[in-house]
């Protein structure tokens, strides 16, 4: 069991490289794009598929006292920008919707579309 941070809408819009790519970001969360969950207990990570036009996969790692380390995604827009992409957005709101009980008893398993949250965010 590791601890995960909840990521408070201003700090997950203030990552964003911009409010066009926080939209976006609260888009594919809306749209359930954000999927298969993997969690490794070893080193305290997180790994989501995004499947838009495209399956990208975004990353997030947590230090013991569950605030996220460092993030990234496979898409070229997190390559060339500073500050989260899309993907890295929808996968933060993701993300708050599992409370920190249902994180830890998911251990190295997968979620699959099925289980996404059903909750939708509004800008």
């Amino acid at each position: 069991m590791f601890k995960k941070q909840f990521f408070p809408e201003s700090t997950i819009k203030s990552l964003a490289t911009n409010q066009t790519v926080y939209e976006k970001g609260l888009d594919i969360f809306n749209t359930n794009q954000v999927r298969d969950l993997k969690l490794n207990e070893g080193n305290r990570s997180v790994e989501f598929n995004i499947y838009e036009d495209q399956k990208y996969k975004t990353y997030f790692s947590f230090m013991k006292n569950g605030l996220a380390q460092k993030y990234s995604c496979d898409c070229t827009a997190f390559q060339k920008q500073s500050g989260a992409c899309r993907h890295v957005i929808a996968s933060m709101l993701y993300l708050n919707t599992i409370n920190q009980d249902s994180f830890n008893v998911i251990h190295s398993k997968e979620i699959h579309g099925s289980d996404t949250p059903s909750g939708k965010l509004q800008v």
